[in-house]
């Protein structure tokens, strides 16, 4: 499955790092915006 795939089927928002927003998108709800220095990196299958 690719990224293309899974924004057809899924009905929320599929973001990759690349993405304009996917900081906000990420940690945007946070009560208190905590934000990690750094972030895991997923390993294609």
């Amino acid at each position: 499955m690719n990224i293309d795939t899974l924004r057809k089927t899924c009905k929320g928002a599929v973001v990759v790092p690349g993405d304009a927003g996917f900081s906000e998108l990420l940690h945007g709800d946070l009560w208190n915006r905590l934000i990690p220095e750094h972030q895991s990196q997923s390993q294609p299958l």
